[in-house]
């Protein structure tokens, strides 16, 4: 018989996200954003261990992808490897997650690199 969607997804009011992720240590999170790609939640899924499925283009080799363009918006083979496959990808997703801090790090070069350039602008100089 079919399955209806009370039988497989609970709704809940706000919540932090540490508490969800206590009370939930088996779930899959959907993380889809249209106007704040860069949000803290990504992370703290991540360093966690959850699997997290997004829609975000500029992280998209990080975690489990999915794009929100085209036919197929949340492929269901993006959704079974990740409930088929996930535990054996801990070491891969670990090091996803450990690559991504460290591209948004304050101590990676190429960032101080970028903030440099960013504050020595001459334009600036203009605003003073």
């Amino acid at each position: 018989f079919p399955v209806t969607i009370a039988e497989r997804i609970t709704l809940l009011g706000r919540f932090s996200i540490t508490n969800i992720m206590a009370e939930n240590r088996g779930a899959v999170f959907i993380h889809h954003q249209i106007n704040n790609e860069y949000n803290y939640m990504f992370f703290e899924v991540m360093n966690q261990g959850f699997p997290l499925l997004h829609n975000v283009e500029a992280w998209k080799e990080y975690g489990y992808y999915y794009s929100t363009f085209g036919a197929n918006r949340l492929p269901q083979n993006i959704l079974y490897k990740v409930l088929k496959q996930h535990k054996e990808y801990q070491e891969i997703y670990k090091s996803h997650y450990e690559n991504l801090v460290w591209s948004h790090s304050i101590y990676n070069p190429t960032v101080q690199k970028r903030w440099a350039e960013l504050v020595a602008n001459p334009f600036l100089d203009s605003f003073v």
